[in-house]
């Protein structure tokens, strides 16, 4: 399983907060794509919801199945354009 760390930098924040950790596996043949909280980040911000697939509790969540990645990580990844000149 591969993990990324997300970061806020908003310009209301004092400094940089860690969100929470995005990963991604594949299982069976498909992308599995899964996104947890920091606690921190929950204790401090529960009224901000970073997508509608991702609710604001603790613990592992999932993309639906046949789902691509959370939209709102989407625009984060290089476009086919972007994987072809990256590689």
């Amino acid at each position: 399983m591969q993990r990324l760390r997300v970061y806020a930098d908003f310009d209301w924040l004092k400094e940089i907060e860690l969100v929470g950790t995005l990963s991604y596996e594949k299982l069976r043949g498909s992308d599995s794509y899964g996104f947890e909280f920091h606690s921190e980040w929950l204790r401090n911000h529960t009224s901000i919801q970073i997508s509608a697939a991702i609710n604001n509790y603790p613990g592992p969540q999932y993309t639906q199945p046949g789902k691509e990645i959370f939209g709102c990580f989407s625009d984060a990844l290089p476009d086919q354009w972007g994987r072809t000149y990256s590689y």
